[in-house]
């Protein structure tokens, strides 16, 4: 009978150790799900934070109907993602605020005419042409870039608006 008592009393301690055991490892799983989810705040908050003065200026001064607008720093550039009017937009600066260029993607059929027209006129005309974006930089208030390829030649072309390339911008891809 004492033997009975025994193997219950050994069975019922095993039984609480094991609850008891479960319960740390969910606190433990709970604290670290929060430990992990209070890094990923303060990061995000650090990277608003570490967005110099003068590129959130100049955003709000370009782009004062901006929305969604989301900054991200990453090695050596900050990037900022927003909507205008619908369309998202990908703006850069560099680490001291200046404004390197801002970008969208477009569809083939959104690119004007008068840049397609020369863009087939151009050196490239025959050439596969992709990935249309319109680009803002600070020489240029409106410019239509595309990846270009001809067999292993692939390049980056840029155009103006009325169709004329940006020879200084246009480069060869590796």
């Amino acid at each position: 009978m004492r033997l009975c008592y025994a193997i219950d009393f050994i069975g019922t301690v095993f039984a609480i150790f094991t609850i008891l055991l479960i319960i740390k490892l969910y606190t433990m799983k709970k604290t670290i799900l929060f430990f992990v989810f209070s890094v990923c705040l303060m990061s995000i908050g650090f990277a608003q934070d570490s967005v110099p003065q003068m590129a959130k200026d100049h955003f709000t001064s370009m782009y004062p109907t901006a929305t969604d607008v989301e900054w991200d720093v990453e090695n050596d550039e900050i990037e900022v993602e927003f909507q205008l009017n619908g369309v998202k937009w990908e703006g850069m600066y560099d680490m001291t605020g200046n404004w390197k260029k801002t970008k969208r993607e477009l569809k083939k059929e959104e690119v004007p005419q008068a840049v397609m027209d020369g863009l087939k006129a151009s050196e490239f005309g025959t050439w596969e042409a992709d990935d249309p974006h319109e680009y803002q930089t600070p020489t240029h208030k409106s410019l239509y870039g595309f990846e270009v390829e001809n067999g292993s030649d692939k390049r980056k072309v840029f155009l103006t608006p009325e169709g004329k390339i940006v020879t200084e911008m246009t480069k060869s891809k590796t």
